[in-house]
C-alpha cells in the first residue's frame, strides 16, 4: 500500500517534470516556426517536418503525423487535421492544449496573423512553463511526500 501510493507520487512527479520539458522544446519549436514562417514563407507541411527535427518523443511525433494528415489532405482544415493527430498521439495536458490552440491559428489567416497566432500561443507556453517552474522542488517534494503518506495513512487505517 506505501508502495503503490508512494509509487503515485513519484510518477506525478516525474510527469510534471516531464511536461515542463515539453513545454521547453514546444517553445524552441514555435520560434523556429516563427522564423520560418516569417523569413521564408515555408509551407506548413515543411514546417511541420523542420519541428520534428528538432524535438524529440511524443511532440516529435505529433509533427510528423500532421505532416502527414497535411500531405495527404485528409481535410484542408488544418484544426481538423490536428485534431486528427492528437487523437493518436497522448501529450500532457497543457501541452496538448497549446497544441491545439497553435492549430486554430495555422491555415486559418494570412501570414501575418498565422504570426500573431504563433506569436500568441509562444507567450503563452512560456506563461505556463513559468508556472510549472517556480517552487518547483518544492512541489515535486511535496508530490512525492502525499504520496508517502497517503500510503502510510491507508496501512493504519487498515490495521
Amino acid at each position: 500500500m506505501i508502495l503503490g501510493c508512494g509509487g503515485y507520487g513519484f510518477m506525478i512527479a516525474a510527469a510534471h517534470r516531464t511536461e515542463e520539458k515539453m513545454l521547453g522544446e514546444f517553445i524552441y519549436v514555435l520560434e523556429l516556426i516563427e522564423s520560418e514562417l516569417q523569413y521564408r514563407l515555408t509551407a506548413l507541411p515543411e514546417l511541420c517536418v523542420s519541428a520534428a527535427t528538432v524535438c524529440s518523443g511524443q511532440l516529435k511525433r505529433a509533427f510528423m503525423l500532421l505532416n502527414k494528415e497535411l500531405e495527404c489532405q485528409v481535410s484542408p482544415n488544418v484544426e481538423y487535421c490536428v485534431r486528427n493527430v492528437m487523437e493518436k498521439v497522448k501529450l500532457p495536458h497543457h501541452t496538448s492544449e497549446l497544441f491545439a490552440l497553435l492549430g486554430r491559428s495555422f491555415g486559418r489567416f494570412d501570414a501575418e496573423g498565422q504570426l500573431k497566432g504563433i506569436r500568441y500561443v509562444t507567450a503563452e507556453t512560456k506563461r505556463i512553463r513559468t508556472d510549472f517552474s517556480q517552487n518547483q522542488a518544492v512541489r515535486l517534494r511535496s508530490y512525492r511526500t502525499l504520496g508517502v503518506c497517503a500510503g502510510v495513512a491507508l496501512v493504519i487505517l487498515f490495521i
